[in-house]
């Protein structure tokens, strides 16, 4: 091949992936990588790294070996079985239903899927693509996730591989494809779950992982995915939860004269903004946040609350987003300190016995959930990346609202060994505190050098923190003063070396500018929104549609076709559908969790059936438990919903009453003997279920 030909092949290939993944186009368009593609006499490809040659002069036969591994014992991932307690307590319900009701007509089950067809593919390298349809082939999969450190390799196929036609007939055939680059193992594995999550998270057992490159890296990944993708699908949502939400979100709007968020167009504030949480290096930082309290607007997060009041800083705004246990943690600071002069800046579904405490309160969207597409009527009143944690909420609000230098104190995203995990007086230490539950096992760099354990949930909030920080751009400037976790984005800054001026005009012109300048949320929205009838018209389509998805089904075990039970559903995920139909949309997040849930223990069991003659005994069991479960959530969410105005009193351990328990919330759970039940509604005694982690 000449080297016009290979222009010529890398202009159509470019034009081809642009249509998959405009960024990743750009970034290739004017990339030279560091290794050399050099073509030998014969036609036969390589690459040159340090000046020695990757493939032994031969790229293609180098693939062909490989590829010929994959067939003989390609890699798999599979996930642990799907028992009552893993789940939330309607799912837990349908296993036990789904176990009684097999066990009942011997129908048994292997440890490994029946079937070497996977419905994802994970490829570790791209490589110069050779590898890429043997691969795609032997696997079978509907949905191939192309894993890489860096785009170099990718660079170079560009000029020798037909990406035009993988592309083609991957999408001819109903077949995705997409991109997942990235130096940080951990970085990918969430990229990776999120395509999941987002796509078809109901099939991820069974998996194929085809390594070319990067073993270290995909090894790391495969440790995540087997201990944690239960816990990153659990993000869909769970239907108790929702329900609460929906209800709080009813309570904030109602009056009519709530304010409500709205992105502004155009702000540029100069002044400096503290964002403060509540991580064990917060008490060090305490002096210089005294003592340059006027000189900076000041956004505390969460449990950071208390441990700032009770040194004598007051807050400009606070954040908060959970709909559960956040009342424990403001009543804490409530209790003893004036929180008027404070403006509450809040998910439109948080816990409604906060609000009363502060002076100003903000609502903001959330688009995950399901008050979002029922009363919102704009992206712009949502927070762009809220999510996982508070402190995700607090970095957009002040990215959105237009500062253009922010100082971290107190996000530490995790503990240093046996140390404190947050601030001496944060809630967590008071008396009759939630116990934490986190498990801090997860290494990062620290923010001056060092390593930082951190738990999942501040794992992931790192690394949003990270893309948020990279998406807004280089117009903000961020300085991370807290000594925990390196935060991508965000320079290391000691104190000591900081010194501010006064702000123009004063600090409190600029707090009330930003509180000024957003609109109530009129009566007439909530009316339009809050209309019953149609609400529960969503709910009852929604429940008729999953359940007719099923019926006349002999047979579980065939993925892609399974997987098209959940193609109407699916579009209801992203935002501009669901601002369309915003009845549709309300529902789907409100079942989605359970539904998906209950999907993917069938599709596990499904590929696992000893006994081949059985398919069609258990798809009568699936169809009727799951047309069971889903009319019985729906029945439960019109009765509930029928009267939101009841608002549960607070019990002494944070729960709602008379809601009491809330199954996927083992905080809530009180004291448990370990003989009773366990409140998650497995079916087991607390001692042989989640007591025995305890």
């Amino acid at each position: 091949m000449s080297s016009t030909d290979r222009e010529e092949l890398k202009a159509k290939n470019l034009e081809a992936i642009r249509q998959v993944l405009p960024p990743l186009a750009d970034a290739l368009g004017g990339h030279m990588p560091p290794s050399k593609l050099v073509i030998s006499e014969s036609g036969e490809a390589d690459v040159l790294v340090d000046g020695t040659g990757v493939y032994q002069g031969n790229a293609s036969r180098f693939a062909a070996e490989q590829a010929e591994m994959f067939r003989a014992k390609g890699l798999s991932i599979a996930l642990p079985k799907p028992e009552p307690g893993a789940f939330d307590e309607h799912t837990n319900h349908f296993l036990l239903a789904l176990a009684r009701r097999t066990a009942e007509q011997g129908i048994q089950f292997v440890d490994q899927p029946g079937t070497s067809d996977a419905y994802y593919l994970i490829v570790s390298g791209i490589g110069l693509g050779y590898h890429l349809d043997a691969v795609i082939e032997e696997s079978g999969a509907q949905f191939v996730i192309l894993v890489d450190k860096d785009i170099d390799f990718l660079r170079h196929s560009l000029e020798v591989y037909d990406w035009t036609a993988l592309i083609g007939s991957m999408a001819a055939q109903g077949r995705r494809i997409a991109f997942a680059i990235d130096p940080n193992p951990q970085s990918l594995s969430w990229a990776i779950a999120n395509m999941i999550k987002d796509w078809n998270p109901v099939s991820v057992d069974g998996t194929r992982v085809f390594i070319h490159s990067g073993e270290d890296m995909i090894s790391r990944m495969l440790n995540f995915f087997h201990s944690d993708m239960s816990k990153v699908l659990s993000y869909m949502g769970y239907f108790n939860d929702e329900l609460i939400m929906l209800r709080n979100a009813y309570h904030s709007l109602k009056s009519g004269k709530s304010q409500v968020y709205l992105r502004p167009e155009k702000a540029n504030i100069k002044a400096p903004v503290f964002l403060i949480a509540s991580g064990p290096s917060l008490d060090e930082s305490i002096p210089f946040i005294h003592d340059n309290a006027d000189k900076a607007v000041i956004i505390s997060n969460g449990s950071a609350l208390h441990p700032l009041l009770v040194n004598g800083i007051v807050p400009d705004f606070h954040i908060e987003t959970e709909n559960v246990f956040v009342a424990p943690v403001v009543e804490l600071a409530a209790k003893n300190f004036d929180l008027s002069k404070i403006c509450l800046v809040a998910s439109s579904t948080v816990d409604q016995h906060i609000t009363e405490h502060f002076g100003k309160v903000i609502y903001f969207f959330r688009s995950a959930l399901s008050a979002f597409p029922l009363f919102c009527d704009s992206e712009r009143r949502c927070l762009l990346r809220p999510d996982p944690t508070v402190v995700n909420a607090g970095l957009s609000f002040l990215q959105e609202t237009g500062f253009t230098r922010a100082y971290f104190f107190g996000i530490d995203l995790g503990t240093k060994g046996a140390g404190r995990h947050h601030s001496k007086d944060a809630y967590h230490y008071s008396e009759g505190a939630i116990p934490e539950s986190k498990r801090y096992d997860i290494p990062v760099p620290g923010n001056f050098g060092g390593q930082v354990l951190s738990a999942l949930d501040f794992a992931f909030t790192r690394v949003n923190m990270a893309e948020a920080i990279h998406y807004h751009g280089p117009a903000i400037k961020y300085f991370n003063c807290s000594d925990g976790a390196l935060i991508e984005g965000a320079q290391p800054q000691v104190t000591g070396e900081l010194s501010f001026a006064k702000i123009s005009g004063g600090k409190k012109k600029v707090v009330k500018g930003i509180i000024e300048c957003f609109p109530a949320y009129t009566l007439d929205s909530f009316n339009e929104a809050w209309d019953p009838d149609k609400i529960f018209a969503a709910f009852n389509d929604l429940t008729d549609r999953f359940v007719e998805s099923f019926a006349g089904r002999t047979s579980f075990q065939d993925r892609a076709e399974f997987v098209r039970a959940t193609i109407e559903l699916r579009p209801l995920m992203y935002i501009g559908a669901v601002l369309e139909k915003r009845f549709d949309g309300t529902a789907f997040r409100v079942f989605r969790g359970t539904l998906i849930m209950m999907m993917g223990a069938v599709e596990f069991y499904a590929q696992r059936l000893s006994d081949p003659t059985k398919h069609a005994a258990f798809a009568t069991i699936v169809r009727e438990e799951i047309a069971a479960c889903a009319e019985r959530i729906r029945d439960l969410a019109i009765e509930t919903l029928s009267d939101p105005t009841v608002v549960p009193a607070i019990t002494n351990q944070g729960a709602a009453a008379p809601d009491g328990v809330i199954p996927e919330v083992a905080a809530s759970w009180g004291q448990v003997s370990r003989n009773e039940p366990c409140p998650c509604g497995s079916g087991k005694r607390y001692k042989h279920c989640h007591g025995s982690t305890a």
